[in-house]
C-alpha cells in the first residue's frame, strides 16, 4: 500500500490536511505495482480529486516575498522539501501557500485563471495576481503570479495591459489540496463525478494582503 503524507512544521495545518470528507465510507487502496507512473506523488483539489499538479513541478526555492503578512517556513511535501509561505490577507485570513510552477503539464487543463491581474495586495513584490480555480469543480485553490512584461517595470492596476496574463508561477493553498498517486487521484475523482451529491467546493474571492 503507498503510504502518502504531507511532513510540515506546522501541527495545525497537519491537522487541516487530515480533514477530508470521504466521497464513500471505503478507503481507496492503491498497491504499489503496475506502471510506475500510477505511483507518482501528485496534489490533487481535495474537493473533486483533479489532478492539480505533480510532485516535479512543486518550486522547491525561496523567493522575496512581504515579510510584513508573509513567513516562510520549510517543509516538505511529496518528499520534496520546499518552502511553504504563511500569508494574511487584510480580512486577517490566513493560507499556507506552496509555489509551483506554471507551465505544469496540467495547467491549462485543470487550473482556471479568472480577471486581469492586479498589482495591489500582493505578498510577493514585483508580481501581480489572478485567481485559481479547479476547472472541473471550480474551488478556489490560490493564485497565479504574473510579471510584468518589462522587467523593472511596475505597472499600476489602470495598466493591467502590461502585465504578462501567463503567470511566472503559482501560489496554491496547501489546504484545497490532497497528495496522492495518480492511481488514487483517477479513483477519487470519478467517484465524485458519479456521486449524487457532489461536494460543495471552497471558494474564497478575496485578494493578498494590502500593504
Amino acid at each position: 500500500t503507498v503510504h502518502l503524507s504531507f511532513s510540515l512544521a506546522r501541527p495545525d495545518i497537519a491537522r487541516d490536511f487530515e480533514v477530508s470528507t470521504p466521497l464513500t465510507s471505503d478507503p481507496v487502496e492503491i498497491e504499489q505495482e503496475g506502471d510506475e507512473e500510477d505511483a507518482e506523488e501528485l496534489l490533487a483539489c481535495a474537493t473533486c480529486f483533479t489532478t492539480i499538479i505533480y510532485r516535479d513541478d512543486i518550486l522547491q526555492e525561496k523567493i522575496s516575498s512581504c515579510k510584513e503578512v508573509v513567513y516562510p517556513y520549510e517543509l516538505t511535501v511529496c518528499d520534496r522539501d520546499s518552502w511553504c509561505y504563511l500569508v494574511t490577507d487584510q480580512q486577517n485570513h490566513r493560507f499556507d501557500l506552496i509555489r509551483a510552477r506554471s507551465d505544469t503539464r496540467h495547467l491549462h487543463s485543470s487550473i482556471r485563471l479568472v480577471a486581469s491581474p492586479r498589482s495591489d495586495f500582493t505578498w510577493f513584490p514585483g508580481y501581480a495576481w489572478r485567481s485559481a480555480h479547479c476547472d472541473e469543480c471550480s474551488a478556489s485553490i490560490g493564485w497565479g503570479f504574473c510579471a510584468p512584461f518589462q522587467c523593472g517595470v511596475m505597472p499600476t492596476d489602470s495598466e493591467s495591459k502590461l502585465w504578462n496574463m501567463a503567470p511566472e508561477f503559482l501560489g496554491l493553498v496547501l489546504t484545497r489540496l490532497r497528495p496522492c498517486s495518480k492511481a488514487k487521484a483517477q479513483a477519487r475523482h470519478q467517484q465524485y463525478r458519479e456521486s449524487p451529491m457532489q461536494e460543495m467546493p471552497y471558494n474564497f474571492v478575496v485578494p493578498p494582503v494590502e500593504l
